[in-house]
């Protein structure tokens, strides 16, 4: 029973280290947009969509920064995002 309770405590930890290094992740990714002209702005945009958090937000703004596509329809067959309207 000891063995269990020390694993519990050891995965605890595990985690707390985990949060703590998401946290600094997402201060960096954050960081690191604004210093790209309207990367912020940008980021927030995308983040609107529903099924996209900062660090997808992050990386979409870096793929357009990045690449240049022909229209919509070439993002979604890069990315295999296929965005769905929300109608009820």
């Amino acid at each position: 029973m000891q063995y269990v309770l020390g694993m519990a405590t050891q995965t605890k930890m595990a985690l707390a280290a985990i949060e703590t290094l998401l946290t600094v992740l997402d201060r960096e990714v954050a960081a690191t947009l604004k210093t790209l002209p309207r990367g912020a702005e940008e980021a927030a945009q995308l983040q609107e969509i529903p099924g996209i958090a900062p660090l997808s937000g992050a990386a979409l703004v870096n793929l357009f920064g990045r690449l240049r596509f022909a229209n919509a329809d070439a993002v979604i067959a890069y990315t295999g995002f296929d965005p769905r309207p929300c109608d009820s």
